[in-house]
């Protein structure tokens, strides 16, 4: 588990953390026959820049990782991706 907390006392400002954790817990050199669970119903929208846009939409295609899908398949979808 991964637990931010942000505090600014003197004045206003933007709390952005950001986690880039990368494991690979296979014996090959890629992530494609792993399995990945997110319990998520939705996930932010983006726009054409790939930049979120605050709305919350239901997950579709690549982005929906509820089902414990293999990787290789939304990989290759999210790499095809141009916007939503």
């Amino acid at each position: 588990m991964v637990s931010f907390l942000g505090r600014q006392s003197k004045a206003d400002g933007v709390f952005n953390p950001t986690l880039h954790a990368y494991f690979n817990l296979g014996q090959s050199d890629d992530i494609l026959d792993h399995s990945l669970l997110i319990n998520s119903q939705k996930h932010l929208q983006l726009n054409a820049a790939k930049i979120p846009t605050g709305r919350l939409v239901d997950n579709q295609g690549p982005f929906d990782l509820a089902q414990h899908p293999n990787l290789k398949a939304p990989l290759a979808r999210l790499k095809k991706t141009s916007k939503e």
